[in-house]
């Protein structure tokens, strides 16, 4: 699934081009049975925010909710800065300034660098391009990994991503939303796949871009935990 391409329940025409704070009011959000009740929640540029609780009490939904996935499925009001999100164009804020890493991340039946760069139809990639990807798959330790790949960045993934490991989709999933620098980026079990050393890296890197970002991290990994600077519990 391509989280910048799914067009949500209702689509506004507002672009915006900075995001300070993302504001969830009194939010109520229910399928078969109730998700969220009254949730509140105000998530500020500048911080790493962990999302807790057991499975089913909504941590991933808060991550739909303020992607604009879910825009004419609950009540309440979410706001970006002054802007309430209905009246945003998510569209075009998912593609352009809001990072989604999935649980189950998908990727595209393409090339590593196609898919890291997935907007670059026309594949002319800059030089400086090319060294940030090689970058972040350096300080995430997949350096090894690439060397072994038949092609390098080129290497075609297949259409089931199954000739590479689940945490190597991860990481590259994880780097496609690095890349794009946003202003907003949701993170949705990311260190479930990582051993130790990999999530200090990892946050590492979140940490060197958060002054730039609201940066939310669903997650049940208590190892994560200490690496934020807020945690907002769900119930």
């Amino acid at each position: 699934m391509d989280v910048a391409k799914m067009q949500s329940e209702s689509d506004g025409k507002q672009i915006v081009s900075n995001i300070k704070a993302i504001y969830l009011q009194d939010i109520s959000l229910s399928f078969d049975k109730p998700v969220l009740k009254s949730f509140n929640a105000a998530f500020y540029k500048g911080n790493i925010y962990a999302l807790c609780g057991d499975n089913g009490t909504g941590k991933s939904s808060v991550l739909h909710l303020v992607a604009g996935l879910y825009n004419n499925l609950y009540g309440g009001n979410i706001y970006f800065d002054d802007f309430d999100i209905k009246k945003l164009n998510m569209n075009f804020l998912r593609k352009s300034l809001i990072g989604f890493v999935e649980q189950e991340p998908q990727l595209l039946a393409d090339k590593i660098i196609s898919n890291l760069y997935p907007y670059n139809i026309n594949e002319n990639y800059e030089p400086e391009e090319i060294d940030a990807a090689i970058y972040y798959i350096n300080k995430l330790g997949m350096n090894d990994w690439l060397d072994k790949c038949c092609d390098g960045l080129n290497t075609y993934i297949n259409e089931k991503s199954d000739n590479i490991s689940g945490g190597e989709k991860q990481k590259l999933s994880i780097i496609r939303e690095l890349l794009k620098k946003p202003l907003v980026l949701l993170l949705d079990e990311p260190t479930s796949a990582m051993d130790a050393d990999s999530i200090n890296t990892f946050f590492e890197l979140l940490n060197a871009i958060k002054n730039d970002t609201i940066i939310i991290i669903a997650t049940h990994d208590s190892r994560a935990l200490h690496y934020c600077d807020s945690i907002v519990p769900l119930k």
